[in-house]
């Protein structure tokens, strides 16, 4: 639910954007585009609250109650953080956030002119078009949390493959979607197979994080997640520039279709690579593979 507010961010702006460019200028979008960015923190600064702060039932006193008394994880040492480097599920979520993020990246970025270039929207049409993937993308993020659980409830004896399957279905749909998107004709179809990549798109990057919790000993989650971050954002960084080049240099069909392969590549490395979580220490020195 937390991470569905970014795709929900992504589908307001054309709408928005697009008509105060038409109606002020592209300064005035970018001078209330920060405004809007203070009232959020000030809403933030006045209802957020601590949950010890809040009138709290019974029953959610005792959860809170229990966390608060288990045994806390071990501190990370340096060596901890680098020993992540050794074990194939870390290169696997790396590998495979990259080609995630990198086709979420593709149409988070060029969307807009991909509409105007190669269908010939209009910016008004364009605005109202852009959208609607994003909003698909904010259901995909509250479905993939739901059906994650589901899954790993089916499979009980192993957490990470409950975390991991959704992931690759999902990225592989991201590659199978992306290949009528950008040789279909009509700008209908076109659009609704971009909706259902960004859908899924969202959907994988939701149960990617979910993933890192059960790969990961508990005092090295936010480790392995920020490195699984970290593989997605070189993704993020180097799909708008390829983009843009490919697209200048041909058209961007093969820039399409250069997104579909590198998110299908990393399909295969959460496939493949995520198979065992990482063990702790008291396993590790038993001498489990990793």
């Amino acid at each position: 639910m937390f991470n569905s507010a970014s795709p929900l961010g992504s589908a307001l702006a054309p709408l928005i954007l697009s008509q105060l460019i038409i109606f002020l200028d592209w300064r005035w979008m970018f001078m209330l585009t920060g405004v809007a960015g203070l009232c959020a923190v000030a809403v933030w600064l006045l209802l957020y609250r601590d949950p010890s702060d809040l009138d709290l039932t019974p029953e959610e006193i005792r959860y809170l109650t229990e966390e608060a008394e288990r045994k806390p994880a071990e501190k990370v040492t340096l060596m901890d953080w680098v020993g992540l480097f050794s074990y194939r599920t870390t290169w696997g979520m790396i590998i495979g956030f990259f080609g995630s993020v990198y086709l979420n990246w593709v149409y988070l970025t060029w969307l807009p002119a991909y509409l105007i270039t190669e269908r010939h929207m209009s910016l008004a049409r364009t605005g109202v078009a852009a959208s609607v993937p994003f909003f698909c993308g904010f259901l995909g993020c509250l479905i993939a949390g739901w059906l994650s659980d589901q899954v790993v409830k089916r499979t009980a004896g192993s957490p990470v493959k409950g975390r991991r399957i959704p992931v690759v279905v999902a990225m592989l749909g991201m590659a199978a979607f992306t290949v009528p998107a950008a040789l279909a004709d009509s700008n209908v179809i076109a659009l609704a197979c971009i909706s259902v990549v960004i859908f899924l798109a969202n959907a994988a990057s939701a149960c990617s994080w979910a993933l890192a919790t059960a790969a990961a000993p508990a005092n090295r989650i936010a480790s392995l997640g920020s490195l699984q971050n970290f593989g997605g954002f070189i993704g993020g960084a180097l799909a708008p520039i390829a983009t843009g080049f490919i697209a200048e240099s041909f058209s961007f069909v093969p820039a399409l279709l250069t997104g579909a392969a590198i998110a299908f590549a990393g399909a295969l490395s959460y496939l493949f690579l995520v198979t065992k979580p990482i063990p702790d220490h008291a396993e590790a020195n038993t001498g489990v593979s990793p």
